[in-house]
Parts: structure tokens; C-alpha cells; sequence
């Protein structure tokens, strides 16, 4: 559920740094649990939020069983990283760039993260940044560990072939606004 205040800290920051932000909206619910169901979580693993606004996803991760100790959550903007730390108390919220997350995250945790969740507006973004991106996420999540993004249209967000992954589409959520698609990358064998 989209609250009254976090639209309003969703619009300043989108107001202060429209590029960042790629929506216009927070992600619906409906979006959120999408992408939350997709987790598969064994003893011992994670699972990192990467562009988390203003926690719609965050919220659905944790409703969906992602223990608060075992989710860490990286948001750029300072404004929505504070928000995220006061909305979800025991959540480790990391304010940085997720291009860096083998600095972010706990050495021991490399290699244990069983899923990147990303709500990055990842499609426009120049191949180089996608692909900065994309490493740093597969360079810390288990062997087959999965990397969740959503889009808007219709194809693949990820297509450049040097990623060396692939992607599957798993629906697409017609009650957001605009309607967007949930596809799950991993690592080609």
C-alpha cells in the first residue's frame, strides 16, 4: 500500500533528480508481490533490494517470509535511503550505487545471495552502466542465483549479449502504472 508520505518523499526525489528515478509512479503492490514470489531463500543465504524507492518491493519481500536480517536494501538517493531506515527498523538499508556491491555488502555474504531484486530503471541506461550493474550483482549472489527486474514494455530490459545471461519472462502486471513485466536473468551455463 502506497502511503501518504512516501509519495511525497518518491516526488521530491524525483523532483530533485529526475533521471534517477525511472517511474512515475511507486510500484503497485501487485508488481511488488510478483517480484517478492519469485524468492527462494535456503539457511544461510540473502537476498539484496537494489533501487528500492520507497519500499513497495522491500515491504512485499518481507510479507513473502525474507527474514529482515537476511535483506539488505541499496537505495541511492539519501532521501529514500532515510525513509527506507525509519519504515523498515532491522532492514540493513545501504545508501549507495549499486554498480558497487561487493563494497556494500558484508564480505560474508558474498557468494550467499540468492536473489538481486532490482527496480532500477535498468533498460535506458547506457549499455556500460546496465553492464557495471549487472557484474556487480551476478559477482555476488550464489552459483544460480537469480537477478528479478521489472519493465514496462514488453521485451527483454537486459539484451546485450556480452552480459553472458539469460532471461525469462514470468508475467506481466496490467494493475501498475503503466503495466510492466517481471523477468528473471541468471548466468548461462
Amino acid at each position: 500500500m502506497r502511503s501518504a508520505h512516501g509519495i511525497f518523499v518518491f516526488l521530491r526525489s524525483m523532483m530533485d533528480n529526475p533521471t534517477r528515478i525511472g517511474a512515475v509512479l511507486p510500484s503497485s503492490s501487485a508488481l511488488a508481490r510478483m517480484m517478492a514470489k519469485q524468492i527462494r531463500l535456503s539457511p544461510g543465504e540473502a537476498i539484496v533490494e537494489i533501487g528500492a524507492g520507497t519500499g513497495v518491493v522491500t515491504a512485499a519481500l518481507l510479507e513473502a517470509g525474507v527474514p529482515r536480517d537476511a535483506l539488505y536494501v541499496v537505495e541511492l538517493d539519501p532521501r529514500l535511503a532515510d525513509y527506507l531506515r525509519k519504515r523498515f527498523p532491522g532492514v540493513e538499508i545501504l545508501q549507495g550505487d549499486a554498480a558497487t556491491l561487493t563494497d556494500l555488502l558484508p564480505a560474508h555474504r558474498i557468494g550467499r545471495i540468492a536473489s538481486v531484486v532490482s527496480s532500477l530503471p535498468i533498460r535506458p541506461m547506457p549499455k556500460s552502466v546496465q553492464k557495471s550493474i549487472v557484474e556487480a550483482a551476478f559477482a555476488v549472489l550464489k552459483p544460480k542465483g537469480s537477478f528479478i527486474q521489472y519493465t514496462y514494455p514488453p521485451f527483454s530490459p537486459l539484451r546485450d549479449p556480452s552480459l553472458n545471461i539469460e532471461g525469462t519472462r514470468l508475467g506481466r502486471i496490467w494493475f501498475n502504472v503503466p503495466p510492466a513485466a517481471v523477468w528473471r536473468f541468471q548466468k548461462k551455463a
